[in-house]
């Protein structure tokens, strides 16, 4: 079940990956795939080095690999913005997100902007979720998969395995929550 992000700037790639095993029997994760999901989902610009994976670009990733997704989000439009300093790459950044979100809307994935925590989120999930955290440091935005165990259990696993753990309490879990929120929820075809 577990596979770890081989880059810094994968996990969103690596969360899917996970999250498709969970909800799709047929799906056959390979170490290609990662890079394959990352040119698809990636923002374009996120802070320095490489960017990292939208919401948008994400559920349409699953839909591409035979999953059914929705997504909620705290905002909208610009989710990452203010990870830019510079003004034209934050154009770039909203100009490809909205086609994400366009191509994303007529795949079929519903998105729906609200507030949310992590009880909300767990409540609603039928199966596997992506949902947006801070990263161990607590500085960096970063994808993490959760899934469904038992009667009303949830196991917690992080796709980077620098983080010194695979497994998270859900309660300390709600403090990893961001401002600006994000959770893709997968379902089975």
């Amino acid at each position: 079940m577990k596979i770890w992000q081989s880059t810094g700037f994968t996990c969103g790639p690596a969360a899917l990956m996970m999250a498709l095993r969970a909800v799709c029997p047929d799906y056959g994760a390979c170490p290609v795939d990662e890079f394959m999901i990352w040119r698809e989902a990636n923002t374009v610009f996120m802070g320095e080095g490489h960017p990292g994976c939208g919401p948008y670009g994400l559920a349409l990733a699953a839909v591409r690999r035979g999953a059914r997704a929705a997504i909620w989000l705290s905002q909208r439009h610009n989710m990452f913005a203010a990870t830019l300093e510079d003004s034209c790459q934050s154009q770039i950044m909203h100009m490809v997100e909205q086609r994400d979100l366009a191509d994303a809307e007529n795949a079929g994935v519903v998105i729906i902007e609200r507030s949310f925590l992590l009880r909300d989120v767990l409540g609603e999930a039928a199966g596997a979720v992506l949902l947006l955290v801070k990263d161990s440091s607590g500085v960096d935005d970063h994808w993490i998969v959760l899934v469904p165990e038992g009667q009303d259990g949830w196991v917690v696993f992080d796709p980077d395995q620098t983080a010194g753990h695979t497994e998270v309490n859900v309660t300390a879990l709600e403090r990893r929550l961001p401002d600006h929120r994000a959770a893709i929820f997968l379902r089975r075809p």
